[in-house]
């Protein structure tokens, strides 16, 4: 939440409700995301569900009524409506590289780490993921040309190492990204691989 990584967080909040349907403080975390991200529908439903889980949780009732004391003075049109549709050439790197919430999650790490060697079991522990299925992620991602797997040491080590064309199509997914719009546009589709 600090660092603005508004989808990531969301990711994680689901995942505690997945487990913890009660979790009144992850229905407000997730509330908070949806508010930054300017979809005001799912914040209010978040922090209604916060409510509903954890009554004492005045942090959800005051958000709650902020929000919509701002919305009775400034009309509906103060909450961004998202078109459904992410532009092709976005979808389309989604579709080809991120097969999953854990594929983003790398992706992000190495691209605001360009320069990093990590190990599966370091990208295990810092993404919170078992190695295992770190390990899976990293290999889908060699083989897409978007990693590079280094032998040279006792352990594999992996690297940000995507050919021109591909380096170019990350930074405009991640230029793109700035745009809240299009943020949740990812975050939706990010949801929705974590379903499958």
């Amino acid at each position: 939440m600090d660092a603005q990584n508004f989808e990531i967080a969301l990711l994680r909040c689901k995942e505690v409700v997945e487990n913890k349907p009660n979790c009144g403080l992850a229905h407000l975390l997730m509330g908070d995301c949806y508010l930054a991200m300017g979809c005001c529908d799912d914040a209010r439903y978040s922090y209604r569900l916060a409510l509903r889980a954890d009554s004492p949780l005045f942090q959800a009732a005051a958000r709650l009524q902020s929000l919509e004391e701002k919305e009775k003075k400034g009309g509906p049109g103060e909450c961004k409506i998202f078109a459904e549709k992410i532009e092709g050439e976005i979808m389309d790197f989604l579709e080809k590289y991120v097969g999953s919430p854990t594929h983003w999650d790398i992706i992000v790490f190495f691209y605001r780490n360009p320069a990093l060697m990590a190990s599966a079991r370091r990208l295990a522990a810092f993404l919170g993921k078992s190695e295992q299925k770190i390990k899976s992620v990293l290999a889908k991602l060699c083989e897409l040309d978007l990693l590079m797997e280094n032998n040279i040491f006792p352990i594999p080590l992996y690297t940000f190492d995507p050919k021109q064309e591909l380096k170019e199509k990350l930074d405009m997914v991640m230029q793109a990204r700035e745009d809240f719009g299009t943020r949740w546009q990812i975050t939706h589709y990010l949801l929705q691989k974590a379903e499958t």
